[in-house]
């Protein structure tokens, strides 16, 4: 006779809750490193230089998702099917960031005028476009290649591994005393390069070499352009507020909004780690169309919206603690923290939304809802910066992000009822 297990004590998890916690426990350690950096970073630059550091990121950050064309999700999309064809797709995940990558760094070296207060920083300015726009795409094509093979404590690995070396690089300027915001690019550029080349080292040591005779980009930059579009929506939407607050506002004022979305943007990580837990699943369930992935929605939505609460009503708890941490130059940085609790909430929600998209097979459909609620950020930012300078910040950051969550949730609805598979 079989016996028939049942009851909570024959429970095992199954890959989507293995991830999951594997993901989380990295994003925990990450967490941990993110907050001992900031705390460096904070107090070695001051509230002023600090704004510079961080508005000069963003504009970079918002830029970085073009390097490559979205070939790491194609990466995702064409492993998590078919495993073999791994060393084919790496090597055109790798070619499209060399080929990409100093395009993108010349365009922001170009834009820097326009949105960022030059003078004296041209130095500070072009090591960060290195980092995050030659060096970064490489750690995130890592990230990716383990994330395809459903190995998400390997794909936080990879930037926790990176935390690790960012924050070794602003201990020691810390301890030699030095503070120029100049030395300080070049740390920061040093441990992404380093970052860069062990994540290439770990992917090619697990899962073989790069296929270069089968690694052309010829045929799928089309499908590439569109995934890739969709990050530079989505990562511009949370990163560009910081530029053009640094543009419109002062440094102090970006200063202190970027320490407080940073931080914000830190207790969504759990959130993160569980959206990029379920997509490989999602694309497979995905693939007859958005029908399909949208019933998984409601049984995966429960999490996000107990952590969302969980983590908004902690974050509005411990803003106080902010200047205690990162000096007294952040002190107006606990309104806005509390202003900006509800953020992960939004973020967790529409995540979702939006992969059930990517999965479904309306990637198109995605890149149209995020476009156009990145429009709706920039003119509410212009708009709103000038009247209330950072709390104008604050209120298209929360408007946008829950109207992208409408919207996510508006075309999921209408394409489900019609059964459109594409």
């Amino acid at each position: 006779m079989t016996e028939i297990r049942t009851g909570w004590w024959y429970w095992r998890p199954g890959i989507l809750a293995r991830n999951t916690v594997f993901a989380t426990a990295w994003q925990s350690v990450r967490l941990t490193l993110q907050f001992a950096y900031l705390i460096l970073v904070a107090r070695v630059l001051g509230v002023e230089g600090y704004g510079i550091f961080a508005g000069s990121v963003a504009l970079a950050a918002s830029l970085s998702p073009l390097v490559g064309w979205g070939f790491g999700m194609i990466l995702v999309q064409e492993v998590s099917r078919s495993p073999q064809r791994f060393p084919e797709f790496w090597a055109k995940a790798l070619r499209a960031v060399a080929v990409s990558g100093p395009v993108m760094a010349s365009i922001m070296l170009a834009l820097a005028p326009l949105l960022l207060p030059v003078d004296g920083h041209w130095t500070v300015i072009l090591l960060i476009a290195a980092a995050e726009l030659l060096a970064m795409p490489l750690i995130v094509a890592g990230s990716v290649a383990f994330q395809a093979h459903e190995r998400l404590g390997w794909t936080m690995f990879n930037h926790v591994q990176l935390n690790l070396l960012r924050l070794g690089a602003v201990a020691l300027l810390a301890a030699l005393g030095e503070r120029g915001l100049i030395d300080f690019a070049w740390a920061y550029f040093g441990a992404t390069a380093v970052a860069a080349l062990l994540s290439l080292a770990q992917v090619n040591r697990a899962f073989g070499n790069p296929d270069w005779t089968r690694g052309g980009l010829i045929g799928r930059r089309r499908e590439g352009l569109v995934f890739s579009l969709s990050v530079v929506a989505n990562t511009a939407h949370g990163e560009l507020d910081k530029t053009l607050l640094l543009r419109l506002g002062s440094a102090a004022a970006a200063g202190n909004y970027s320490l407080a979305n940073r931080v914000v943007a830190a207790a969504t990580t759990p959130l993160v780690a569980y959206v990029l837990a379920m997509a490989p699943r999602l694309f497979r369930v995905g693939v007859t169309g958005v029908n399909a992935a949208s019933g998984f929605t409601i049984k995966l939505l429960l999490p996000i919206l107990a952590y969302g609460v969980f983590a908004g009503c902690g974050i509005f708890v411990l803003a106080p603690l902010l200047p205690v941490l990162f000096g007294d130059g952040f002190l107006s940085a606990i309104p806005i923290v509390r202003a900006l609790a509800a953020l992960p909430l939004l973020v967790g929600i529409s995540s979702l939304l939006l992969a059930v998209l990517t999965c479904g097979g309306a990637q198109r459909v995605r890149v149209v809802l995020e476009v156009g609620v990145l429009i709706f950020n920039v003119a509410l930012n212009l708009i709103l910066i000038p009247m209330f300078d950072i709390l104008g910040s604050v209120g298209a950051s929360l408007a946008s992000q829950f109207t992208l969550a409408v919207m996510a949730a508006i075309a999921i609805f209408h394409l489900a009822r019609q059964k459109v598979p594409r």
